[in-house]
C-alpha cells in the first residue's frame, strides 16, 4: 500500500494516512509503523531505532543523543567539540545526512585558509604587474624590458584560488549553519582552490625561466615599440663595442631615428 507521508521542516515523516509519529529532539520514536525512512528523512531500523547515516558511514542512536563512533576527520583535541555528538548540540534547527558535520567544519576551516592565502597572493600578483608596466612603459634599459609579468594563465589560476575556496567557505558556513551537511561541496572546493594554487604556482617558475632569456623583450615585445628599438641598437652597439674596441664611435639615438623593425636585428644581438 502506498503511503503519502507529511514532512516537517527536517523532512521526517510524522503523518499521513496509516500512521502517525511523533519523534524526541533527537529523533527518537515509540512508533514502528508507516514509512521506513525516518527522523530527517533518513532510513531508520524498525529493531535496534538506529540512523546508518552516510549509506552506513555513521551510526546516530537517537536513544544515546550521539553518534556511536568518532568523526575520524574531527580536528579537534581535549576540550574541544564532541566528535560523538550530532549537529553540535542543535538536532533540532540542524541535520546531518551524512553523518560528517565535523568534515564540512574542517573543510570550511580549510577553504577560509586556502582563500586567504590565494587572495594575499592574488593582490601581490596584480602589484607587480602593474609595477612591471610603469616601469617598461618608457624604459629602454634592456634589463627592465625583460623582467617578465604575470602571465593570464597565473593570474586566471590565482583568480579560481580564491573564488572556490571562498565559496565553499560560503557553502560550508550556511550548512553548519541551518543546512544539510554536505561534505563533498567543502572538500571537492579545497581539492580544486589547491590545485589552482599550484597551477599559479608553476606558472611563477615558468616566468623566471622566461625572464633569464635576454631576448625575451624581443620575442614578446615589452614595452613601447619606439623603446625596444632603441633598446636592441644599444645592445647591438654595446656588442660591436666589445668585440672592436676602439672602432665604434658612440651614437646617441633618438626614438625616431630607429626605424628597423625589431625583429629585423634580433640575430645581431
Amino acid at each position: 500500500m502506498s503511503v503519502l507521508p507529511m514532512l516537517d521542516h527536517q523532512r521526517s515523516p510524522f503523518g499521513g494516512t496509516s500512521f502517525s509519529r511523533a519523534y524526541t529532539p533527537y529523533g527518537a520514536t515509540a512508533d514502528a509503523s508507516g514509512p521506513t525512512l525516518g527522523f530527517c528523512g533518513q532510513p531508520r531500523e524498525r529493531v535496534t531505532g538506529i540512523y546508518p547515516l552516510g549509506s552506513g558511514h555513521r551510526c546516530f542512536s537517537p536513544v544515546l543523543l550521539r553518534f556511536q563512533t568518532p568523526d575520524q576527520l574531527s580536528p579537534f583535541g581535549k576540550g574541544g567539540i564532541n566528535a560523538y555528538g550530532y549537529c553540535n548540540g542543535d538536532p533540532v534547527n540542524r541535520w546531518d545526512p551524512g553523518g560528517r558535520s565535523g568534515e564540512v567544519i574542517m573543510s570550511t576551516l580549510l577553504n577560509a585558509v586556502t582563500a586567504r592565502d590565494a587572495a594575499k597572493g592574488l593582490h601581490q600578483t596584480f602589484h607587480q604587474r602593474n609595477e612591471i608596466q610603469a616601469r617598461q612603459r618608457h624604459s629602454t634599459d634592456p634589463k627592465v624590458l625583460n623582467i617578465v609579468k604575470p602571465t593570464l594563465t597565473r593570474e586566471v589560476s590565482e583568480v579560481a584560488a580564491v573564488v572556490v575556496p571562498t565559496l565553499g567557505t560560503v557553502s560550508g558556513a550556511i550548512a553548519l549553519a541551518s543546512g544539510p551537511a554536505l561534505p563533498m561541496v567543502g572538500m571537492v572546493s579545497v581539492f580544486v582552490g589547491l590545485i589552482a594554487w599550484g597551477v599559479g604556482k608553476v606558472a611563477k617558475r615558468r616566468e623566471r625561466i622566461q625572464g633569464e632569456d635576454p631576448q625575451y623583450y624581443i620575442k614578446h615585445k615589452t614595452g613601447q615599440e619606439q623603446n625596444r628599438r632603441i633598446a636592441i641598437f644599444n645592445e647591438v652597439n654595446d656588442h660591436l663595442k666589445e668585440k672592436l674596441p676602439g672602432k665604434v664611435p658612440s651614437v646617441d639615438v633618438s626614438p625616431n631615428e630607429v626605424i628597423a623593425p625589431a625583429e629585423n636585428v634580433r640575430a645581431l644581438v
